[in-house]
């Protein structure tokens, strides 16, 4: 993707690693935190799309806290983030610390960062609409590339 998009992309060699990092995508299954949200520097941004159970976490408390929380869906994020969950149970964090869900921001609705040292996270819990949307977005590719096999159904 790195020539693609003309971007230097690193896969970090570990959770310190990362953290040196812009853009922070996380995509594990971990229960645990998988890094210290004390050392994530201003002005990141994380897609945090693993671990998303009630009783599980990718993200710790504090990086929840620091950041301003945006969220695929609200009723998801409520039901099955952990990284959300936890926090909020433990008193550590209200309810409202939940910004925004995607579609607020994408329609103009809520503003998303208010500056160059915020931080910003994304909590992805896998909506239909978003699957949906890709097997769209394959299926044209496809179609115009000229390949795949076609079934009838």
């Amino acid at each position: 993707m790195g020539k693609k998009l003309n971007l230097e992309i690193i896969r970090a060699g570990s959770p310190d690693e990362a953290l040196e990092a812009d853009i922070i995508c996380t995509a594990t299954s971990s229960a645990t935190p998988v890094f210290d949200g004390i050392k994530v520097k201003d002005g990141t941004h994380i897609n945090g799309i693993g671990s998303h159970t009630p009783n599980a976490r990718e993200l710790d408390t504090e990086i929840v806290k620091r950041s301003k929380f945006i969220g695929d869906s609200r009723e998801a994020c409520f039901k099955e983030a952990g990284d959300f969950i936890i926090p909020m149970k433990d008193g550590l964090i209200p309810e409202s610390h939940f910004y925004a869900e995607l579609g607020d921001l994408i329609t103009g609705k809520k503003k998303g960062r208010s500056d160059d040292n915020e931080i910003t996270l994304f909590k992805s819990n896998g909506v239909a609409i978003q699957d949906a949307a890709t097997a769209k977005l394959v299926y044209e590719k496809a179609v115009k590339a000229g390949i795949g096999v076609r079934v009838e159904i």
